[in-house]
This record gives structure tokens, C-alpha cells and sequence, in this order.
């Protein structure tokens, strides 16, 4: 009964069956292959990322490991993502999550995955390694601020054309991409506008339009003065879980032109850590933001994920040259990381002998370095380091960990 088996198409009614059963036990009616088209699919190399436990030739549990790749500055972070964890109601507590949660661990380890994500309750994943983290900023924007930052002047010129949009959504796709090339060349600008941005999620050309559709989102072309400005990713409830404008866009125009052309007296633009610049135009003309936490994170490779983010974060902003180490209790290894002259540097340390500037387990070593609570607000006094150390570790974290919607699993 308890034998792990990877599933397959032919498992693939069975398996969405089991999961939209599981899911909707929880209380609201969850459909997988309509709210995540991107990884659920009678396809054999998708279906083979979830793990499975059946009895009787029954699944009763299944945990989907999803490989991603971030793109982080200079470096490319191998990052699988947790999701659909089900298990039947008639087998809670006899084990069988904890060990698909191991054997799902355990490759990512042996294959070298640097970092995993997930998205659930605390301390029922704090078990596998996994704490809350990153940031994602929500601005509010309303008709009133418009009312005020716009007097005197024109609106701007911008348009929206919804590109895609999910089979449940009550928009529909604009007849301009009937046309196939269309289609094409505006999924080709709207890729190198993600493209452009110091950290994201790699998604091919191919599923580009799946992945933004996730979630049951629709996506909209923005052009400002006729010429591609950028993209918005609309959820459900009318909030924008992805801004991403082009060189030539504007982000408070493309937010404000939305807000005027839509019956409602608010907005909300989620933005990543890392979009700096459309942070600091939507702080400018909103009525307030809010930082919530991002995601889960499981660090495996402390020096690649850390090193590639302080990079990230020392080529938007001045930070100042050190150099800190980690001893991670729980792992019996550490994580030496400096800056010199802005260049990023980390390696592991198998000892702890020497000067370690902290000794720390894994998951508060976690809340450290992804946020979004400064390090004052999340050592203990015995903790916190020598002044000089502690100038570091307020400058140089919280690192920018985020997570956009569309790339959630």
C-alpha cells in the first residue's frame, strides 16, 4: 500500500478526480485542470511530477513536484515547486503525506535543486524545512487619488486588449489576435518586457499565455500612445497580480488608464521586491500599500541562492562591502557571504570554527534573508551581532524573494 509511484497520463481522470474531491473538502469547489492548465494535463511528462501512494490500485495521496527555473541577475536558480498535496480523508494521519514529502525532498536533493517553494499552512510544512517569507507589495489605487494627481492635465493614452483569458473568466479574447501573427508578435514583446527584469520565473514561448491564465486570470496588452507600453495579469476578484511594462511604458499611466476605464473606485497592483521603478511610481500617486508575505521557501543551496539574490539587490542599490557567515544548526554547515566593490561572493563553511558572525536554525536563517521583517525584528538581543555586522545585515537584507502569482504552483 504504502509503495511511491510516480503517475502517468493514463492516471490523469483519477488523479483530478482525487484532487478536486480533496481540495473541495476544504470548503470551496476547486477544479485543477481549469485553475492550473499549465501542470495539470493528460500528458505523461507532466503528469509524472506527482508523486503517488495508492492502495487497491486506488491513489490516496499524491504530492506534485514541479521543476522551475529562476532567473536571478547572473545566475540561473534550479527551484521546484510543491503543490495538489492531497491526501484521502480516510488516511489522514497514517503517514502517508510525510513520506510522498520525503521521497519528493530527497530527489530534489539528489538532483541538486537549489531553492523549492510552496504555498500552506506554517508549521505543517516548517516540519520538511519550509518557512513563510519574500514580500510581495499591493498598492491601492482609487478614483479619488486620480481625481487629484490628474487635475489639470489629461488622461493618458493608453488602450487594453485582453490577449488571453481563462475558460472561466468573463472576459474574452479581443478579435485583434484572431490573427495568428498578431498573437505571435505580441506574446514576443510581452516575453522580452518579462525578460527584462532582474529576477523572474523562466516560462517558455510556448506556455507563455497557460501560465498567465493560471489562477483563472486574464491577460491584457497595455499600448501607450499605440505603441506596446506593457502587460497586466487581471485575477478574478479585479486585482492585478502582474505589472510588467516595456521600456517605452509607464506604469501609473497604464494603472490609471485602467482604473478610469473600469466601473469600480479601486484597484490593487501587486508588484515583486525586485520592480523597483513601478514601486516607486505607484508609491507616488497611490492611497496606500501593504507588504505581504510572498511564498514558502526551503533553501538547499544557502551560497548560489544568496549569493545570486545580493547581487540582484547590489546592482539596483549601493549597499556596503563585508562580509557575514551563517551557522546553520540544524544542517551542521554554514554559508559564508561577502561583497567586495559590489561583487557578490559565497561558499559553504563545514565548520564552525573561526569567526561565524551567526548561529542560527534554518528556518530563522530563512526569515532573515527573505523578508520581509527586518533582522532587528527577527533575532533575539543574544543573537544580533556586533554593530558593524548588524549595518550589514539591515542593508543587505531583506534579499529580494518574491513570488508572482502566475508562477505559483
Amino acid at each position: 500500500m504504502s509503495e511511491i509511484s510516480r503517475l502517468q497520463a493514463s492516471d490523469y481522470e483519477e488523479a483530478m478526480d482525487f484532487m478536486n474531491l480533496v481540495f473541495s473538502l476544504g470548503g470551496a469547489p476547486t477544479n485543477f485542470p481549469h485553475l492550473l492548465p499549465k501542470l495539470y494535463r493528460p500528458e505523461d511528462q507532466l503528469m509524472r511530477y506527482n508523486y503517488a501512494i495508492k492502495c487497491n490500485n486506488k491513489i490516496r495521496a499524491v504530492v506534485g513536484c514541479f521543476p522551475l527555473q529562476m532567473h536571478a541577475g547572473r545566475e540561473t536558480l534550479k527551484i521546484a515547486g510543491i503543490g495538489g498535496v492531497s491526501t484521502h480523508p480516510g488516511e489522514r494521519r497514517s503517514g502517508l503525506m510525510r513520506k510522498l514529502m520525503e521521497a519528493a525532498i530527497g530527489d530534489m536533493e539528489h538532483d541538486g535543486y537549489d531553492l523549492s517553494v510552496l504555498g500552506g499552512q506554517r508549521q505543517r510544512y516548517g516540519y520538511y524545512g519550509f518557512e513563510k517569507g519574500g514580500s510581495v507589495l499591493s498598492f491601492h489605487l482609487t478614483k479619488t487619488n486620480l481625481r487629484h494627481t490628474l487635475r489639470g492635465k489629461e488622461g493618458p493614452d493608453v488602450t487594453f486588449r485582453c490577449i488571453a483569458a481563462a475558460p472561466d473568466s468573463k472576459h474574452s479574447v479581443d478579435s485583434l489576435f484572431d490573427s495568428v501573427q498578431m498573437r505571435k508578435d505580441t506574446v514576443g514583446w510581452m516575453i522580452k518586457a518579462h525578460a527584462d527584469q532582474p529576477v523572474f520565473l523562466q516560462r517558455p514561448e510556448a506556455e507563455f499565455l497557460t501560465i498567465l491564465t493560471s489562477w483563472d486570470c486574464s491577460v491584457w496588452a497595455a499600448y501607450e500612445n499605440q505603441v506596446p507600453a506593457g502587460y497586466l495579469v487581471v485575477s478574478p476578484n479585479n486585482s492585478v497580480s502582474e505589472l510588467i511594462t516595456t521600456k517605452n511604458g509607464c506604469a501609473q499611466n497604464i494603472a490609471a488608464a485602467w482604473l478610469l476605464e473600469h466601473d469600480t473606485n479601486e484597484f490593487v497592483v501587486q508588484v515583486q521586491p525586485s520592480q523597483t521603478d513601478i514601486s516607486a511610481q505607484m508609491a507616488q500617486i497611490c492611497e496606500y500599500w501593504q507588504i505581504d508575505l510572498a511564498y514558502m521557501y526551503r533553501i538547499m543551496n544557502w551560497p548560489k541562492v544568496l549569493k545570486s539574490l545580493l547581487q540582484v539587490k547590489a546592482d539596483m542599490i549601493k549597499l556596503p562591502d563585508g562580509s557575514l557567515s551563517f551557522w546553520l544548526q540544524d544542517l551542521n554547515k554554514g554559508c559564508s557571504l561577502s561583497l567586495e566593490n559590489g561583487q557578490a561572493q559565497a561558499r559553504w563553511l563545514e565548520s564552525d570554527q573561526g569567526s561565524i558572525s551567526l548561529s542560527l536554525d534554518s528556518l530563522t536563517a530563512t526569515r532573515l534573508v527573505t523578508g520581509p521583517l527586518p533582522a532587528a525584528h527577527i533575532l533575539t538581543a543574544e543573537q544580533l551581532p556586533a554593530a558593524n555586522k548588524l549595518m550589514l545585515l539591515s542593508s543587505w537584507f531583506p534579499l529580494p524573494f518574491g513570488w508572482p502569482m502566475p508562477d505559483g504552483v
